[in-house]
């Protein structure tokens, strides 16, 4: 019941994207509305709003993520994206088995489950402002960096309830938090036009890797590994991330620092 709760307070107070309305001739009035809130002075009648984006069609819009000028950094979203959700669901999946499997009470392995999960709780707070003061893909490479680091310390660390439950608490912190960034990082890729399209595309193909993280999971317990030799193999998905995070960022540079696409203007007279 919240979230539908939740859903009716946005849908009513939540506005929409000054650039979309700007798209929406019949809108107009929103607009203007809208950016008087936002600006201290007044905005007078017939303002001129002007876009730096041209228009998109509908039909182009899918198309528009692999065009020349979005192709490389579509695919180093999406592969990073893949990468995230497949350690998140292996741990989140397999993690209560992972702990009896060494020994641990099924009390102490549900335990460490939740506090999986209550780490994410504590970077998914953290990770707006983060991104904000260190900028995004830092912080995605950093935050994953660090869950590669976890991974082994969790495979070198003493079998004990309280040594693991910290360190898969700080796990948590980190892999849920680029999970939770990803989709900033292709809102913040993408033009208005395509920032809709891209971030939705980019969710589903990560869902990809959360069912093969959660397929791996019966694979690996079933050839016999045990806890510490899962926790060294997803050093090679966290790899991955990474690679594909900073090559999602040298294309974030490249756009910007490539000739503005042409201006759209918008003429918002009541």
């Amino acid at each position: 019941m919240l979230p539908i709760a939740y859903a009716v307070v946005v849908y009513r107070h939540l506005p929409e994207s000054p650039t979309y309305l700007a798209r929406q001739p019949e809108r107009s009035s929103e607009l203007v509305a809208l950016v008087r809130r936002m600006v201290a002075e007044p905005i007078p009648d017939g303002t001129r709003f002007v876009l730096d984006e041209p228009p998109v069609e509908s039909r182009m819009r899918v198309a528009g993520l692999l065009t020349r000028r979005f192709r490389i950094g579509t695919f180093g979203i999406w592969a990073g994206f893949v990468a995230a959700f497949f350690i998140v669901y292996l741990t989140n999946s397999w993690l209560p088995i992972l702990m009896t499997d060494v020994g641990f009470s099924l009390t102490a392995a549900a335990t460490i489950g939740l506090l999986l999960q209550a780490g994410g709780t504590v970077g998914n707070l953290a990770i707006g402002w983060l991104m904000d003061r260190f900028g995004p893909h830092r912080t995605v490479i950093a935050a994953m960096g660090c869950a590669a680091a976890m991974c082994v310390l969790i495979a070198i660390a003493p079998q004990d309830v309280l040594v693991i439950g910290m360190l898969i608490f700080v796990l948590g912190m980190f892999t849920n938090t680029v999970g939770t960034g990803f989709p900033i990082l292709s809102a913040r890729f993408y033009p208005t036009s395509i920032r809709a399209t891209g971030t939705s595309w980019a969710t589903g193909i990560a869902r990809f890797g959360a069912i093969a993280g959660a397929a791996a999971g019966t694979v690996l317990v079933a050839v016999g590994m045990n806890y510490r030799e899962v926790f060294l193999s997803l050093l090679m998905p966290a790899a991955v991330c990474i690679c594909a995070v900073f090559v999602k960022g040298r294309a974030s540079i490249a756009l910007r620092r490539a000739p503005a696409p042409e201006r759209t203007d918008v003429d918002l007279a009541p």
